[in-house]
């Protein structure tokens, strides 16, 4: 349910595809944009056919359109949060359009058998929702808050765990 006019109506949406039940984040709100939306759902997961996996959508019309931005994905979220407003060594603006994707590169198989310490998420980014071969590998998370990034990699050979901190 959402509303355009302070409460006085209210109106749904239609999700492209069933949310997800698998614990991961469903629904994406931009902080500047009211309009813009992302729709973490899954398919795939009732059935026995082990092809379970997740399904990124974004909106940019308060849930009227979806389309498809990435599949088996782990987590995404809008740069624009908070008070972190800068990524790049250039100190410009995030622009509104810039997402964090993070999903598993191997795009097959059942989800729910898949976890960062054992198949390789990698965290892309984009500007104009289409992602390129950008990104980090073997990512077990990320995190935007206050003027701050984390990123955390992990390199299961020397078993180590990296932190990034991008300000």
């Amino acid at each position: 349910m959402y509303t355009l006019d302070k409460g006085v109506t209210q109106g749904t949406f239609k999700s492209p595809i069933p949310p997800n039940g698998l614990g991961l984040p469903i629904l994406k709100f931009h902080k500047n944009k009211p309009d813009w939306l992302i729709w973490i759902g899954a398919l795939g997961c009732t059935d026995s056919i082990n092809n379970c996996h997740t399904e990124a959508w974004y909106s940019l019309d308060h849930g009227l359109a979806w389309k498809l931005l990435d599949t088996y994905v782990y987590d995404i979220d809008f740069a624009v949060n908070g008070d972190f407003t800068k990524w790049n060594t250039q100190g410009k603006p995030i622009d509104d359009q810039l997402i964090f994707i993070q999903s598993y590169v191997k795009k097959e198989g059942d989800i729910r058998n898949m976890s960062p310490e054992n198949t390789n998420l990698k965290l892309s980014w984009t500007t104009d929702w289409n992602l390129g071969s950008n990104g980090m590998d073997w990512t077990v998370g990320f995190a935007i808050f206050d003027q701050f990034m984390v990123v955390a990699l992990v390199r299961i050979i020397i078993k180590e765990l990296r932190i990034l901190v991008f300000f």
